[in-house]
């Protein structure tokens, strides 16, 4: 290497280095103090789902668990997984990868439900002969949101002109590696725990009808004489979810 380019190589060597060690840190405090209440919705959510899921998995007649069942607790249990890696991306200010992450959570998710809508999904699947991204038409009828959520981060997972970029720092006046937060790009933060929330939500209110009978308090379902469900939105929830949709509405501004 010449001079200059060992200079350079030194240089970003070490400002990775510090994105992993210094600056992550200060972004997540960032984060954490401005987007509390957002933070706040996607701890809940994903706390919720949890203890729905390990209340199948503690079942105590466990003859009661179909394979069906079995399999979707460990395809939610996995997504939820996965939007918990992206929200510590988003506190760390990245700004598209964790949609890219939402995305796989998604697809899980949609997977484990189209065991319960479709006598064949289940049987293809354990032929690896269906895959999450092929079930969302399916889910979408069942769960209309699904279509909203999943366009907004396909629209990222596949790169394009309107998605491709680099962000400037200009505290720094240098490009931005890795994450990092400005208070220039918050509305990048605020988008990401919006489409987040809105997935989290939507999964616990599908995780909620597949573990209908395992659930004491649903908070989103009714079943009537004729056995047929219906969404019955406990009031507890109401506030947060307008509250959420008000967040949403940035992505269409």
């Amino acid at each position: 290497m010449t001079t200059n380019k060992l200079e350079i190589f030194k240089e970003i060597a070490t400002t990775i280095s510090n994105v992993i060690h210094t600056y992550s840190l200060t972004a997540e405090k960032q984060v954490d103090e401005k987007f509390k209440l957002q933070l706040g919705y996607s701890i809940y959510f994903l706390t919720n789902i949890y203890v729905l899921l390990k209340s199948v998995a503690d079942y105590n007649n466990q003859d009661e668990i179909t394979d069906e069942i079995f399999e979707s607790n460990m395809l939610i249990w996995q997504a939820c997984n996965s939007t918990l890696a992206s929200t510590q991306l988003i506190r760390q200010g990245y700004p598209l990868e964790p949609q890219n992450i939402m995305r796989v959570a998604l697809e899980s998710f949609s997977l484990a439900m189209s065991f319960h809508l479709d006598d064949i999904s289940y049987t293809k699947y354990l032929n690896n002969k269906l895959s999450g991204e092929k079930t969302i038409l399916l889910t979408k009828k069942t769960l209309k949101e699904i279509g909203e959520i999943y366009g907004l981060l396909s629209a990222v997972t596949h790169p394009s002109k309107k998605t491709i970029g680099n962000n400037f720092n200009p505290q720094t006046n240098s490009l931005i590696i890795g994450g990092g937060y400005t208070e220039e790009l918050s509305n990048r933060v605020l988008s990401n725990f919006a489409i987040q929330n809105y997935l989290l939500l939507t999964i616990w209110k599908g995780a909620e009808l597949i573990f209908y009978k395992f659930e004491n308090n649903p908070k989103f379902w009714q079943i009537n004489n004729n056995g047929d469900y219906t969404l019955n939105l406990d009031k507890s929830l109401k506030d947060i979810v307008k509250l959420i949709g008000k967040d949403f509405k940035i992505l269409n501004v």
